[in-house]
């Protein structure tokens, strides 16, 4: 998120705040904490990011919690993808079989 808004890609920063926040709130049923929603803020109000590694832990790089991050994010890029085919899938089935009235 933060990578993403400093590279000047706000919109697609916004974009992954909403998919993790979904993901959170629908598998585990909880609202982000405030580590993510300091972030948000921050691209919110057009605070600069501090860059990874940043904040508790006098800055060391912290790469269990990148990996966690990375497959987090592929999770919801797959959970996506299943949602749009299943989609198109009930769009095509009401299509080709309409319900009798």
């Amino acid at each position: 998120m933060g990578a993403l808004y400093r590279s000047g890609r706000q919109a697609e920063a916004l974009s992954v705040y909403e998919r993790a926040r979904h993901h959170l709130i629908t598998t585990l049923g909880i609202e982000p904490g405030p580590p993510l929603r300091a972030r948000l803020h921050a691209i919110l109000t057009h605070t600069p990011t501090p860059g990874p590694g940043a904040g508790p832990g006098g800055g060391r790089h912290q790469p269990h919690h990148d990996n966690a991050i990375t497959r987090l994010s592929q999770r919801i890029d797959e959970l996506d993808r299943q949602q749009q085919a299943l989609l198109h899938h009930i769009q095509t089935l009401t299509t080709h079989h309409p319900h009798p009235t």
